[in-house]
């Protein structure tokens, strides 16, 4: 007769997760099932992919004058259509009496065209920080 191990029982009890019962569909875990951290490998572009298909993702980029269309944020992951949410944030440090902003110009599936100014010059560029959350294609 072999040894119960006690500990790794307990151990392995401890990281567990509880699921409700029954569970149903209004009422079911969504956990990650994939992820990326940002590295400077990755020019500090992140993404997590959750069970249902929901994406969360993110980096870094450097926004284009109003005039430019081209798109300037590659995501990781796909989206499912433009519908996702959108957060932007200005990471420009070195504008001491202007307001540096960020906007996006055009949405893609595959990306943002993000577009920059400042309050005395629209053609201004510049580093932002950038989220997007919503399903995967």
């Amino acid at each position: 007769m072999s040894d119960i191990n006690i500990g790794a029982i307990s151990e392995a009890l401890n990281n567990k997760v509880d699921l409700p019962s029954p569970t149903t569909p209004q009422n079911a875990v969504d956990y990650v099932v994939e992820k990326q951290d940002p590295t400077s490998a990755n020019g500090y572009t992140w993404y997590r992919k959750y069970k249902s298909g929901w994406v969360e993702q993110g980096g870094m980029g450097t926004s284009h004058q109003y005039n430019t269309t081209a798109r300037n944020v590659t995501f990781p992951i796909i989206m499912q259509d433009t519908k996702y949410q959108v957060l932007l944030v200005a990471g420009e440090t070195t504008q001491q009496s202007w307001d540096f902003g960020v906007r996006v110009g055009i949405r893609y599936t595959n990306g943002l065209d993000v577009r920059g100014g400042t309050n005395g010059n629209s053609a201004y560029n510049g580093p932002f920080f950038w989220q997007v959350s919503g399903y995967e294609a």
